[in-house]
């Protein structure tokens, strides 16, 4: 495996240990807010005009509020958090298309020079043929003399 393949491979690594727990920690907290969640709906007949309290605005407790604020808060917290991430994911891809380039310029560059040393009959890491040593010089004689 070359260095650039390995380097490939550990950075993609790196981008989904990241942003593994973010993504858990999202699903966790809508099973929370659902989970908490009290309503009371009044349903009225069909054909009845609607009362002005069910028309109006309605305010909602402090407390309400406040976990409403909070869970902007932390929403923008997070949307600022990936924009950032963006950037440097943005990057760290535009290296590793420069280093793909890179890398099919010289895997090219390779076909080239053995498609080459092909067409002359020659292996691209060979230097010449290979020595065949001669025969021994000491061969005993057959069995039984």
């Amino acid at each position: 495996m070359t260095t650039r393949c390995k380097w490939f491979l550990a950075v993609t690594a790196a981008t989904a240990t990241l942003a593994a727990p973010r993504a858990y920690a999202q699903e966790r907290d809508a099973e929370e807010a659902v989970e908490t969640l009290d309503v009371t709906m009044t349903l009225m007949p069909e054909g009845t005009t609607l009362p002005d309290a069910v028309t109006r605005l309605i305010e909602l407790p402090d407390a309400a509020a406040e976990a409403g604020r909070e869970s902007a808060a932390q929403g923008l917290e997070t949307a600022n958090e990936a924009r950032a991430n963006r950037d440097a994911g943005l990057g760290v891809a535009a290296e590793a298309r420069e280093n793909g380039r890179e890398f099919g310029q010289e895997v090219r560059e390779q076909a080239q020079e053995n498609s080459e040393n092909a067409g002359r009959g020659g292996r691209p890491d060979a230097a010449g043929p290979p020595e065949v040593p001669g025969p021994p010089e000491n061969l005993p004689g057959p069995p039984g003399n």
